[in-house]
C-alpha cells in the first residue's frame, strides 16, 4: 500500500523531500528502549533452557506472553512518548520544522542512524553466531559445553534451508516450528526487501543500471550472511536516506 499510494516511495522528487526525512525525534530515540523491553527481554525469557529455575507452565505464560510482543512494543512506544512530551515539552522535530530542508534532515539522520545501528547490532548478534555455529565441523565444540555443542550439530543446511512446507514429514512439534518459522521469516523478509530495494532504487536512479545492480545485489548478500535479511533490508533504507540527504544538500 506504501508503494502504491505514498508520494515518498516514487522516483525522488524534492518537493517530498522534507517528508522523505521528517520523523519525531522522540520516536527515534525510543524506539531501541521499546524494542528491548517490548521484544528483545521477551525472547531472552522464552529461550531459558529447560533445567532454569522457571518451571514448564511458566515458560508456556512467558511464551504465550511473548507472543503480543508488537502489542507491547507499541504501547511502550507510545507511553514513552507520551510522558518526554509531557516532561520534556515539544518534540524537537516539532521545532525544526519550519527549519530549512537541510537542517531537518541533518536532525532526523542523527536520531535515525542511532535506530539503524541498533537494529544491525541486534540482527548481527543474533545471526552471526548461528552462521558460525553451523559451518563448524561435527565434534569441533567439546561436549563439556553441552548447550553449544547441541547448538553446533545442525549442518548450515538443515538451519537456514528449510523444506518444502508442503508434503514433508516432520519428526516432532520442534522440527515443525522451527521449519515454520524459517518460512515465516523468509516471506516476511522479502517483501521487506522488495519495498527497501524499491524506496532505493527511486532515488538511487541516474547510476549506470548496471553497476548499480551489481553493488546493490553484493549489498545485499554480504549483510544478509552477517546479519540475515533483516540486516540488507537496514542497509538498503540506511543508505537511501543518506543520498535522499546528499540531494537535499544539492
Amino acid at each position: 500500500m506504501h508503494l502504491l499510494t505514498s508520494p515518498t516511495s516514487k522516483p525522488y522528487n524534492s518537493a517530498h523531500a522534507s517528508s522523505d526525512l521528517f520523523l519525531s525525534t522522540y520516536d527515534l530515540a525510543i524506539i531501541p528502549i521499546s524494542v528491548s523491553l517490548g521484544y528483545v527481554i521477551p525472547s531472552l525469557l522464552i529461550i531459558l533452557p529447560a533445567n532454569a529455575p522457571i518451571g514448564s507452565p511458566m515458560h508456556q505464560y512467558l511464551v504465550a506472553f511473548w507472543q503480543a510482543f508488537p502489542l507491547w512494543t507499541v504501547l511502550i512506544q507510545w507511553t514513552l512518548k507520551l510522558a518526554c512530551t509531557f516532561i520534556l515539552g515539544k518534540d524537537m522535530a516539532a521545532k525544526t520544522e519550519k527549519s530549512p530542508q537541510t537542517a531537518a534532515s541533518k536532525t532526523y539522520l542523527n536520531y535515525a542512524g542511532r535506530v539503524y545501528t541498533f537494529v544491525l547490532a541486534l540482527c548481527m548478534a543474533t545471526h552471526l553466531p548461528a552462521v558460525m555455529l553451523s559451518l563448524l565441523p561435527p565434534g569441533t565444540v567439546p561436549q563439556s559445553i553441552p548447550a553449544l555443542a547441541y547448538l553446533a550439530r545442525p549442518s548450515f543446511t538443515s538451519t537456514f534451508i528449510p523444506p518444502l512446507p508442503l508434503g514433508q514429514p516432520i519428526q516432532n512439534m520442534a522440527e515443525g516450528v522451527h521449519i515454520f518459522l524459517l518460512w515465516d521469516m523468509y516471506i516476511g523478509s522479502a517483501s521487506g526487501l522488495l519495498w527497501a530495494i524499491v524506496l532505493y532504487q527511486n532515488v538511487s536512479m541516474g547510476k549506470q543500471i548496471t553497476a548499480s545492480n551489481v553493488s546493490l545485489l553484493a549489498k545485499l548478500i554480504i549483510w544478509t550472511v552477517l546479519g540475515g535479511p533483516v540486516a540488507a533490508w537496514t542497509i538498503l533504507m540506511w543508505e537511501r536516506d543518506e543520498v535522499v540527504k546528499q540531494k537535499v544538500k544539492a
